[in-house]
């Protein structure tokens, strides 16, 4: 049984999406806003898929980054920060869960 959810961290700053439970294949039509100034010192958005855990610590699932480059327009000019990013498919990476004893050490994919 998974009941996962995204933690969006940026510049310091997180955002978690609702739990979504019982399912492995979950979509989140849901809208996160985060104040932040641009420019920033950081580059990437990191995602991660984790999976909510009632008796233990929660699991990483899946990690993800996002470039700052592939949420704006480059050609800016003197407008600013210009918003292309729109819905969009994000690809996950994480170790295999049901693969634990597989001799290839995996588990350095859920830390990113």
């Amino acid at each position: 049984k998974v009941d996962p959810y995204v933690v969006v961290s940026f510049a310091g700053k997180k955002l978690k999406t609702n739990v979504i439970y019982n399912s492995y294949s979950p979509v989140w039509n849901q809208e996160l806003n985060m104040g932040i100034q641009i420019p920033t010192m950081c580059e990437q958005l990191m995602l991660k898929v984790m999976d909510k855990d009632h008796l233990n610590r929660d699991d990483v699932v899946a990690t993800s980054f996002l470039h700052l480059t592939r949420l704006s327009s480059e050609d800016t000019d003197d407008e600013g920060f210009l918003p292309t990013f729109g819905p969009a498919f994000v690809c996950f990476y994480g170790s295999p869960r049901e693969f634990r004893n597989m001799s290839m050490d995996l588990g350095g994919l859920d830390k990113g």
